[in-house]
């Protein structure tokens, strides 16, 4: 064989070898744990897995569902996942108190969705229209810290309300059942949850003046620093999954979120509604023009202020110590 026939054999050989490889080349692995349950906002992990755009950015994406916002934190927290979606106020209040340095990295729900969910019909549009009402709650709920602020506004105190704790699990069905005349949650999720057997209307937190980010992506720093890129990928088919849904094809992420959870008998007219109601939420005036999942040193400015006013969070924190940027373009 001549040298020129010998070279061309290796050259050839070498190409598929390289081949080989780069099909072999397994993704690279990255871990999530959402909040709870499926509902309305898992649409965006269950969508980009749908379409495939997680394995077009080279990702295998392991998603399982939580048991609440807090037991997500500290799960990311320890290690146990590499990405967690829950409400970032908590987080923030989770990074002073475990020291676990918990960071943002994608604000989905940046206007504030604390609220009391009430009867549609009930009149009730003010913080001062809860005097005497019946208002359920559970005991970690993160309204909780800001009852005082939020009633206080409306010229009330604790004894001009009726609070009723119960469950998390027992709270809607609460308020359905009409033996409370409101509910104090995540105002969207609830109202979607109530619209078929009591329409609901929302008295937000924010007539008080309370600041609180709601429901993100976040992690803890070392992996921030260690999966930089993987991370990028991953939140660049979330940006998209997003913008997709809310430009005309929430039907689509709803069949997306039922075909991911095959298993289990989820509402579709309930997931389609969480995802409309909140809508409005996904900006505020600091966000706006902005990609979806930026976050606003001004608006975390803000949280920072109500969470230390409210007692849950000490002093000597920046917006900063909370969120990043770095992964969502500009």
């Amino acid at each position: 064989m001549s040298y020129l026939r010998i070279g061309r054999f290796l050259a050839v050989g070498l190409a598929a070898a390289l081949i080989a490889t780069t099909s072999a080349r397994a993704d690279d692995d990255l871990s999530v744990l959402l909040d709870f349950a499926p509902w309305g906002l898992h649409a965006g992990v269950h969508l980009a897995a749908e379409k495939g755009w997680f394995k077009e950015q080279g990702l295998n994406v392991n998603v399982r569902d939580g048991r609440g916002s807090v037991s997500t934190i500290q799960l990311v927290g320890v290690g146990e996942a590499d990405v967690g979606m829950a409400q970032l106020g908590p987080m923030a209040t989770a990074r002073e108190k475990s020291g676990i340095p918990l960071k943002s990295i994608a604000g989905w729900v940046r206007k504030g969705d604390l609220a009391a969910v009430v009867d549609k019909t009930a009149g009730i549009s003010t913080i001062a229209d809860l005097k005497g009402k019946k208002l359920a709650l559970f005991a970690a709920s993160p309204f909780l810290p800001f009852l005082d602020t939020f009633l206080k506004a409306g010229g009330l105190t604790r004894d001009d309300v009726n609070l009723l704790y119960v469950e998390p699990s027992a709270m809607m069905t609460t308020y359905t059942s009409g033996q409370a005349d409101g509910v104090l949650t995540a105002g969207p999720y609830g109202q979607a949850l109530a619209e078929r057997d009591r329409p609901a209307s929302l008295v937000l937190a924010e007539q008080a003046g309370i600041s609180y980010p709601s429901y993100g992506y976040f992690s803890t720093e070392s992996v921030i620093e260690g999966k930089e890129d993987i991370l990028r990928r991953f939140l660049a088919t979330q940006t998209r999954a997003f913008q997709y849904i809310y430009d005309g094809h929430v039907d689509e992420a709803v069949a997306a979120i039922i075909s991911q959870r095959a298993d289990l008998k989820l509402n579709p007219e309930i997931l389609k509604s969480q995802i409309e109601l909140y809508r409005p939420f996904f900006t505020t005036p600091n966000t706006e023009g902005k990609p979806f999942g930026w976050q606003s040193e001004d608006d975390w400015a803000s949280t920072i202020k109500s969470m230390v006013e409210a007692g849950v969070l000490g002093d000597g924190f920046k917006p900063q110590d909370f969120y990043t940027n770095a992964f969502i373009g500009e």
